[in-house]
């Protein structure tokens, strides 16, 4: 993270946060919210040094999170609801149960681990603040939505226990997405060498 200028932190942190914003209208607003993702992501090639090289350990990292971590939690927290509500009759699906955890935890989770690691090294902070940026990311995500606002409000046991559950997902999936991250990253840089030798 020091080897970022103010400027360049800056920009990620612009970035962090605006990618944040721009996964909701991604799954929301169809083909305008991935126009409004491509350009941010080719602003910020040209702001952040190393951009590709971060960002595709980044995606790589949110994908595993998303497939363990933020998927699997995503549909445990759904199936809790639908449990603690009186009014609800729990169902149970294999398929929709692999869609939750394949496609929607490894699609937010890689946009997630992303906006994770460069609000870490936007804001030169620890992997709590980070990860509690995803956390509210998420909160955001789900509330765009009517449908899922109203659930979160009505079902299960309330908004009470429903909001912090969800954040919970998101902050633990953040938490993940940068240990992964490290641990790349430094997998990276013990291989440097190895190739260069053999170059």
């Amino acid at each position: 993270m020091n080897q970022f200028s103010v400027k360049e932190r800056r920009a990620s942190a612009g970035f962090a946060c605006l990618l944040a914003l721009g996964a909701i209208p991604i799954t929301l607003l169809g083909f305008m919210g991935l126009f409004v993702t491509v350009v941010l992501f080719l602003a910020a090639w040209k702001l952040i040094p190393g951009f590709w090289r971060i960002t595709g350990r980044s995606l790589l990292a949110g994908l595993i999170s998303g497939v363990l971590v933020l998927g699997p939690g995503l549909r445990l927290a759904m199936r809790l609801v639908a449990i603690a509500d009186p009014n609800a009759t729990p169902e149970f699906s294999v398929g929709g149960t692999i869609g939750i955890i394949v496609l929607i935890g490894g699609f937010l989770g890689s946009i997630y681990s992303v906006v994770a690691v460069y609000a870490r090294t936007g804001f030169s902070t620890g992997k709590a603040v980070a990860s509690g940026v995803v956390a509210l990311a998420l909160l955001g995500f789900v509330m765009a939505s009517a449908d899922l606002r109203d659930e979160i409000a009505n079902l299960g046991l309330g908004a009470w226990m429903n909001i912090p559950m969800f954040a919970a997902i998101g902050f633990l999936h953040g938490w993940t997405s940068l240990s992964l991250y490290d641990r790349l990253s430094k997998r990276s840089l013990r291989d440097a060498p190895a190739v260069e030798a053999m170059a």
